[in-house]
């Protein structure tokens, strides 16, 4: 179904660029570590002085200079962590893609999770579809196939035209529900979904996509062991790089850590990697803006309370699916629309 997909290219000269900021950043880095050398230092001086003695000006003006020497390293610091901000909000593959670090956690809460006891948790997962026969039903299997038993599938069929609603009527499996709505858009659709929803936690899955097996489970241990955790989301397995500029055609992890910074000024959540508790206030898909309204619920909901980053792989994400939503006029008012709301927030 036409959904929220922002591909972006990075260009010869963006990585040019990205290599002197890193270069700049490098310089810096090098800087706080005189800094922090020089200010061990002088607090060193101080405590020999305070037992050697030493007349009061004289320590007044070593304070001075470390006090200084601190405002400076302090200075480096911001400005280290504003240029890597602004590198990877220039770059899209520094801010998605994943290195060992994630790959490591991800082994680690993997095996963590296969000894779990099976929870009860009911999820329901909300799958918007628009005359994708093959695809939806590829997405409903990957449901199927979850190691997580306790789940719901609202499949919301938004005005298909071929033969979706025979292929859909073919499934037989009690835990699934097909409402359908009349070309509303994959957002309203799965605010339809959202109202049906019986379960205590809400994930989502576009019908072009595959959910993998260990997600719900993933899901569901963490809203069991984590009371205070209202939004989580995993990792997404992308079809090939070239969402990123890049040539490769193979696979590649896309994750990171929360930062609630970086998300008001750019996404990297995406719709089929989040689950949510239910009956939550924020918990709601703005139709007015189509197309970055993943955005707009993960942000919302954040606004408080930080989301948990789970470093499980959570879907695979083609991106040659047809009839996708990208830069649209569309998508593109929408996308002004939020920034305008994200900025008056922040």
């Amino acid at each position: 179904m036409p959904d929220d997909r922002r591909g972006t290219v990075t260009s010869g000269s963006n990585e040019r660029s990205t290599t002197r900021a890193w270069r700049l950043v490098a310089a810096k880095l090098r800087a706080v570590r005189r800094l922090r050398r020089l200010c061990s230092a002088l607090v060193e001086r101080i405590h020999h002085l305070e037992h050697t003695g030493v007349d009061s000006a004289a320590m007044t003006d070593l304070s001075a200079q470390v006090a200084a020497t601190r405002d400076g390293l302090a200075a480096c610091v911001e400005l280290v962590n504003a240029i890597v901000r602004h590198i990877e909000l220039d770059d899209p593959a520094a801010v998605h893609v994943s290195g060992p670090a994630t790959a490591e956690r991800m082994l680690a809460l993997g095996h963590w999770l296969s000894v779990q006891p099976p929870s009860d948790l009911l999820i329901s997962v909300i799958v918007p579809t628009r005359s994708r026969p093959s695809f939806v039903r590829e997405a409903i299997a990957s449901v199927q196939a979850q190691t997580h038993h306790q789940w719901e599938l609202i499949v919301v069929d938004d005005g298909s035209v071929d033969e979706t609603r025979t292929t859909l009527a073919a499934i037989e499996d009690d835990r699934m529900r097909v409402v359908r709505t009349a070309g509303v858009g994959s957002t309203a659709a799965r605010s339809a979904g959202l109202e049906l929803a019986r379960g205590a936690a809400i994930a989502y899955l576009d019908d072009d996509n595959i959910m993998l097996p260990g997600w719900l489970a993933a899901v569901a241990w963490a809203f069991s062991c984590f009371d205070d955790v209202d939004l989580v989301y995993g990792a997404r397995v992308m079809e090939d790089e070239t969402a990123f500029g890049l040539e490769s055609r193979l696979p590649r992890l896309v994750f990171r850590q929360f930062d609630r910074e970086l998300l008001l000024e750019g996404n990297y959540v995406d719709a089929n990697v989040i689950a949510h508790r239910a009956d939550l206030a924020g918990a709601y898909w703005d139709s007015e803006l189509a197309g970055v309204a993943d955005w707009d619920l993960v942000a919302r909901l954040t606004q408080h309370k930080a989301a948990l980053a789970l470093p499980v792989a959570a879907v695979l994400y083609r991106l040659g699916a047809p009839a996708r939503m990208a830069h649209t006029p569309t998508a593109k008012a929408s996308l002004q629309k939020l920034h305008h709301r994200l900025r008056s927030e922040s």
